[in-house]
């Protein structure tokens, strides 16, 4: 009895967390309007036109050989979609930052 109360407080919990996360649709329409005009600011360059996708990880230290499967993982799928045309003609541009375990 006292697990299945903690399971679902625990759900609760969870529930009301995650739809705290949320914003009002007023303010997500204002910052894609602000992107959109960040956009238009730089006059269409080249840096808006990548997608660009960021990892963290451990490289260096105990944990390296799992950071550097993932990073090289990755690497290997942004080089296969790039090289057959990107996202919707955008190609990918990856970084991978060592945590240091």
């Amino acid at each position: 009895m006292k697990k299945r109360l903690l399971c679902a407080g625990l759900a609760a919990a969870m529930a009301v967390s995650l739809t705290a996360c949320g914003g009002s649709a007023a303010g997500t329409k204002a910052e894609g309007s602000s992107a959109s005009a960040e956009a238009k600011s730089e006059g269409g360059s080249e840096a808006a036109k990548v997608f660009k996708i960021g990892g963290i990880g451990p490289v260096t230290g105990g944990a390296a050989v799992y950071g550097m499967a993932v990073q090289h993982g990755t690497e290997l799928a942004v080089n296969e979609i790039n090289a057959a045309g990107g996202i919707n003609g955008y190609p990918i541009e990856f970084q991978f930052q060592d945590d240091e375990h």
